[in-house]
């Protein structure tokens, strides 16, 4: 193969995993910027906004919603992704 390809599964428990919890952290808090950007929340939680300004802040960047790449760091967003999201949401929920 000329491409990187899996080769296998473990299942593991997060907890006792840091480095998946920390990585947990960091796809959550890109998940939360493109939520922001698409208005697909109000963004009332003051611990995630702090952690997604320290990331940005440290990645250099002003946001995910176009992706992002550094040299040890690539975010890669779906040029589709605005279609399906969101863009404006009902104040008063979902209707029944």
């Amino acid at each position: 193969l000329k491409r990187l390809a899996l080769a296998g599964v473990c299942r593991l428990d997060s907890r006792s995993n840091d480095l998946l919890q920390l990585v947990d952290l960091i796809i959550g808090a890109i998940s939360y910027d493109l939520k922001l950007t698409t208005k697909a929340i109000k963004g009332n939680d003051k611990n995630k906004l702090d952690l997604l300004k320290y990331l940005k802040q440290n990645l250099g960047t002003s946001g995910f919603m176009n992706g992002f790449r550094n040299r040890n760091f690539n975010v890669f967003v779906d040029k589709d992704m605005k279609l399906r999201l969101p863009i404006e949401t009902n104040e008063k929920g979902p209707s029944s």
